[in-house]
């Protein structure tokens, strides 16, 4: 962790909320607080089903996770805070910051990463989640899960459990009507990611200023294999608000 100094006039850290992507708990972020320097705080959110909240049955409706999020996070965002998410993350980030800025708490930014609104040519809007060899080739494909996990059938069986409510819920989202959004919006993607980074800026469509575009070498998750460009990127981002 470094001790670099964040935004003029920011008092205390600044929170920054991340979302996991489909079949992935909070944990996925746990490296970062030691990664990103102290001003900033790194608060993974986690979804109900896996890791820490293993024993809450999932969400497999949209709006109702995020309003589930919106009202758990409700008194947290007082405070400066930003959101991150990748990938199924991205899209729940958005509808949260959405709701927070419908209440009068917009997040200083937004950082959206690894996927389009909607979802628009993700294949996980394409799965059908009672095919399980389907869902386990894709959870393969994707690269995002630990190799071990498709060798132990416990393992296996959690993982399938999680990625297929994941889908479910990826499915079920419908973007509703809203203002655009105030913040700075940020789109990251992986110079070899379907679609292409190209396809990040219909993020521009929701945002009432213009988006920045970052590309990172890899693929879907170069969030993991780019991930010290990434979190170099996200400080500098973060660092220039004011």
């Amino acid at each position: 962790m470094s001790t670099s100094t964040g935004p003029a006039g920011l008092r205390g850290p600044l929170r920054l909320y991340c979302l996991p992507h489909a079949g992935a708990s909070a944990s996925v972020y746990l490296r970062w607080q030691r990664a990103l320097p102290d001003w900033i705080s790194v608060h993974p959110v986690e979804l109900p089903g896996r890791g820490r909240r293993l024993g809450e049955a999932p969400v497999t409706h949209f709006a109702e996770l995020v309003a589930q999020l919106a009202h758990g996070l409700e008194a947290e965002l007082a405070r400066p805070y930003a959101l991150f998410g990748h990938s199924m993350g991205a899209v729940l980030a958005f509808e949260l910051a959405r709701s927070a800025s419908a209440q009068g708490k917009p997040p200083l930014a937004l950082f959206v990463s690894g996927t389009t609104p909607g979802f628009r040519g993700r294949s996980i809007v394409e799965l059908e989640p009672r095919d399980d060899a389907r869902l386990l080739s894709e959870l393969r494909r994707l690269g995002g899960t630990r190799p071990e996990v498709f060798e132990h059938p416990e393992l296996r069986e959690l993982a399938l459990d999680v990625f297929r409510a994941d889908v479910a819920l990826c499915r079920s989202y419908r973007r509703s009507e809203g203002s655009l959004l105030g913040c700075p919006v940020h789109a990251f993607g992986g110079a070899i990611d379907h679609p292409g980074p190209e396809a990040l800026h219909e993020w521009q469509a929701h945002a009432s200023r213009p988006i920045t575009l970052d590309v990172f070498p890899g693929g879907h998750f170069f969030v993991q294999s780019a991930e010290a460009q990434v979190l170099a990127q996200l400080t500098r981002h973060l660092r220039s608000i004011g």
